[in-house]
């Protein structure tokens, strides 16, 4: 009897530790952000996978935009878009740049691109109950919508995964305003190409 009660206690202490885990993680990467600590920062954040995510949200919000085909786009391949995408992803995925639009909403020196709220720039996601409220979680992923008071088009989805016990930002579902910016700037730059 004492046996089985303390194996059902443990499961469920094992059972919480889960479940607040993400929350843990996302203060830590808050943390990271807020403290402009570049190498932690460096730390919880799958850089590859990030950028992935975000190069698909732009392709897709450009062939939407453009009504150009899924596979190619004017009898280009998808892959000369994403070649278009990824210039404009990775000038604003390292340590720095991540942090500058996390927290100021900046994108960059000279960029056209301005940011709606940025999803660190006010103290609204220090309050627990906020973020519980705004998260989904799953097994692998844990997912917090910011800034929590506006509309989800206008938020931020950071997508936080499980990566050898710890969790890391690897993917930011962006606004719909920002995702057409962005499509945009691709659709600029095909046009120049083809100049």
């Amino acid at each position: 009897m004492r046996s089985g009660l303390l194996i059902l206690l443990a499961g469920a202490l094992l059972w919480l530790a889960f479940a607040f885990s993400p929350f843990i993680g996302f203060y830590r990467l808050a943390a990271a952000v807020q403290s402009r600590d570049a190498a932690a920062l460096e730390e919880r954040v799958d850089f590859p996978r990030l950028r992935q995510s975000l190069a698909e949200q732009v392709v897709k919000e450009y062939q939407s935009l453009t009504g150009k085909q899924k596979h190619t786009v004017g009898g280009v391949p998808t892959g000369f878009v994403l070649m278009l995408a990824d210039p404009i992803i990775a000038k604003y995925l390292n340590a720095q740049s991540l942090m500058n639009i996390l927290v100021e909403g900046e994108v960059g020196k000279g960029s056209e691109i301005s940011l709606p709220d940025a999803p660190f720039s006010n103290s609204s996601w220090r309050n627990a109950w906020e973020v519980w409220w705004n998260s989904r979680h799953d097994i692998k992923n844990f997912y917090i919508f910011l800034p929590p008071d506006k509309l989800r088009a206008d938020q931020y989805g950071l997508r936080l995964s499980l990566q050898d016990w710890q969790w890391k930002l690897t993917g930011i579902q962006l606004p719909d305003t920002l995702r057409v910016r962005l499509a945009k700037e691709i659709e600029r730059r095909e046009n120049d190409a083809k100049n």
